[in-house]
């Protein structure tokens, strides 16, 4: 389903900053980095420039990483979705960054979300931002869970695994998010279970009509009474 995303985009250095500060208290996010590599204070920040590197997704790409960001991270019970919160910027910078964890993401992604199109498009047809609800979550329950996916997503799960990764270790270090945690410390955080999207059930025809248009629900009977039925044929 195609989808109306927010149409601006956070600030670079905000955004950066932001990126900066989840990599060195995101347990999940920084794993593989020794916490000497990431400071919030790093001098490219200070630069007079004004852009400090060029961000990586282009305009089909970055549709593209809020839908999928919104699919984890749906609006429900009045809190926002990810793209709300400009969750998809902060994986444009992350994979945009120019060091070696990020770096390596970087083709991750950009592997992942090539996937995904070629995948849409050969099951529906269709760019995976313009498929149905129901065809979305159809791609990314396969690819949900690396566990317990079919082999033949292997790479495809390892990229969702790593896209989980992202908007939640973004959507942790939002204010929402730190008021949905609590107390929790963000340094003790995992990464919360896979889930299955919420597939919308498909309406009958009866109840996509209009009210008024809806056949009465006392069907008359579609046969005759015996004692009207005709007198020719068999006796």
């Amino acid at each position: 389903m195609s989808i109306q995303k927010n149409s601006t985009r956070a600030t670079r250095r905000s955004t950066i900053t932001w990126m900066l500060t989840a990599s060195s208290t995101i347990p999940f996010l920084n794993a593989d980095t020794s916490p000497e590599e990431f400071s919030a204070s790093d001098p490219k920040l200070n630069t007079p420039r004004k852009d400090l590197w060029d961000r990586t997704l282009n305009k089909s790409q970055f549709p593209l990483v809020a839908t999928l960001a919104d699919i984890i991270l749906p609006s429900s019970d009045g809190k926002p979705s990810a793209s709300d919160l400009h969750i998809p910027d902060f994986i444009d910078e992350w994979i945009s960054a120019p060091y070696a964890l990020q770096q390596k993401d970087r083709l991750i992604i950009l592997a992942g979300l090539k996937w995904i199109k070629k995948e849409s498009r050969k099951r529906f047809k269709k760019g995976f931002t313009k498929l149905s609800e129901i065809h979305q979550a159809a791609i990314c329950i396969d690819i949900g869970n690396p566990i317990t996916a079919n082999p033949i997503y292997e790479s495809a799960a390892a990229f969702f695994l790593l896209f989980r990764k992202l908007t939640f270790g973004a959507y942790f270090t939002t204010e929402v998010g730190k008021k949905e945690i609590g107390e929790t410390p963000l340094s003790t955080l995992e990464l919360p279970a896979p889930r299955e999207p919420a597939v919308p059930r498909k309406r009958t025809r009866v109840e996509k009509r209009e009210p008024s248009e809806r056949p009465n629900q006392e069907r008359k009977p579609n046969f005759k009474p015996r004692a009207q039925r005709s007198n020719t044929g068999r006796k």
